[in-house]
């Protein structure tokens, strides 16, 4: 008798998932890696030089100062800021720790990219889910796009808005599908993704303030 081989959804299909999921991130991570070795561009010091004003950032006050001082836009995206001072202290600065953030922000923006694409082609009935995911990410990961966001360093704001866009959407579907049995959970993970998720994305981005009608689109159409 033949031994039985594993479906499209067995074990083995099941263990190289993430094994494809991680050399997609290498690939991204390997084709960014040598823009990491470029320069500040464009505004970057213009947000970031207030990092060495009073000597640079060496107590709670300054970093109060720094991080509720901006005016990028009229929130002042504090949360943005403080992930600057998570790369440096003061001001010039080396540009590299910055683009490596930013580097490491879009491969887990990649990774989320495909666990929301899961939840969607799973609830559209898709035969193989996790392949049609993998495809998203790495179109989302690879995609041309995203080059001057990455490698710009003040667009951080745009990926971390991104981040908790996907984030908030994330959990948005799963308390959606949860409350057709549990309803006080499910509203509170949809609560969760929208409230919490979306406030923290405004902080790093007005552009977060979509995440309400990405939500509604993913009801209507899903």
């Amino acid at each position: 008798m033949m031994p039985k081989t594993a479906g499209p959804h067995g074990p083995a299909h099941a263990a190289a998932l993430p094994v494809a999921l991680s050399l997609l991130l290498l690939c991204v991570a390997l084709s960014y890696w040598p823009g990491l070795t470029g320069s500040f561009l464009l505004d970057d010091a213009t947000n970031i030089a207030p990092l060495g004003d009073n000597g640079g950032i060496h107590s709670l006050a300054d970093f109060k100062r720094y991080v509720l001082g901006g005016h990028a836009g009229p929130l002042g995206r504090p949360l943005s800021l403080a992930s600057f001072v998570a790369d440096a202290q003061t001001w010039p600065s080396d540009p590299w720790p910055f683009k490596l953030t930013n580097l490491l922000i879009h491969l887990l923006n990649t990774v989320l990219v495909f666990v929301l694409a899961c939840q969607l082609l799973t609830l559209a009935k898709s035969r193989r889910p996790h392949i049609g995911a993998l495809l998203c990410a790495a179109l989302w990961g690879l995609h041309p796009l995203h080059v001057s966001t990455v490698l710009y360093v003040v667009q951080r704001m745009t990926e971390l808005a991104a981040t908790f866009t996907l984030l908030g959407l994330i959990l948005f579907v799963h308390g959606r599908v949860v409350a057709h049995a549990r309803p006080a959970l499910g509203y509170f993970w949809m609560s969760a993704g929208i409230g919490l998720c979306g406030s923290l994305a405004v902080l790093s981005k007005e552009s977060g303030a979509q995440l309400p009608l990405l939500a509604l689109c993913v009801e209507l159409l899903i």
